[in-house]
């Protein structure tokens, strides 16, 4: 008997529960090793490790050759003068060298009497009350025994005009002080000589001294007035000065002393 045609297919059935897991096969062999696989990205740097111990210290090296000279510092400052050091021993006398020829007898000099001497000095037209600075010429130094004036005044006499200045707003009912540079003053109600007594000693402090004398002159004659200042004085310095080189001229013998102590060292020597 003949086999008809298959029939079509169903539908399929239902999934039917899993079986229990079977036992696991054996191990197949290793395949082969794939390529290479591309290079990652680098990763973040570690943290710094601990700093290892010192080494120990290697050999000295051979010196270096020298190298060249460096150029001359600079001048140092010069430094304080030292202390003064013990004096030496005096040296020998030398032997004394043989006495001069006497010299020529000097002129008689003149007579040694002190003169006294009128120093005059004049304001220009003052008010009543108003001052004026005037400087009469006089000495380096000098004995002041009297100060006159024409009018009714005020008047100061000064070493240097530095001290008329300073002085310039005391007023008349005030004293000076002591080393302000005040040789002298006088309040008239007139005409009048006023006398120093004692008589003091007036000089002039400038650099190098003067004869200069420096006055300050205040009206007090009640009207505008010229004002003359008279001084009677007696020149101290420069008189001193004159009688000692005139009589060193004379003493030839001081002369010839003077050259000995210079080369003996014995005369008025310390």
């Amino acid at each position: 008997m003949a086999i008809g045609p298959q029939g079509r297919i169903g539908p399929q059935g239902s999934r039917g529960p899993q079986g229990s897991r079977g036992p696991q096969g054996s191990r197949g062999p290793q395949g082969a090793i794939g390529p290479q696989g591309r290079i990652g990205p680098q990763g973040a740097q570690g943290a710094r490790g601990p700093q290892g111990a010192q080494g120990a210290r290697g050999p000295q090296g051979a010196q270096g050759l020298q190298g060249a000279a460096g150029l001359p510092g600079s001048k140092g400052l010069v430094g304080p003068q030292g202390a003064r050091g013990p004096q030496g021993a005096q040296g020998l006398s030398g032997s004394g060298g043989p006495q001069g020829s006497r010299g020529p007898q000097g002129t008689s000099g003149s007579a040694g009497t002190l003169a006294r001497t009128t120093i005059t000095g004049t304001t220009a037209s003052i008010a009543n009350a108003a001052s004026a600075n005037i400087t009469l010429t006089g000495f380096k130094s000098y004995l002041l025994s009297k100060i006159a004036t024409s009018h009714a005044a005020w008047i100061t006499l000064y070493v240097s005009n530095a001290a008329r200045t300073a002085d310039a707003t005391r007023g008349e009912q005030v004293d000076p002080l002591p080393g302000s540079g005040v040789i002298a003053e006088i309040i008239t109600t007139g005409a009048a000589t006023v006398l120093l007594t004692p008589a003091t000693i007036g000089w002039n402090n400038d650099v190098p001294p003067s004869t200069s004398i420096y006055a300050k002159v205040v009206n007090r004659s009640g009207a505008s007035a010229a004002i003359t200042v008279t001084l009677t004085a007696v020149q101290l310095e420069s008189w001193y000065g004159k009688r000692i080189r005139s009589h060193i001229k004379k003493l030839w013998w001081f002369r010839f002393f003077l050259w000995w102590n210079g080369n003996t060292g014995k005369l008025f020597s310390s």
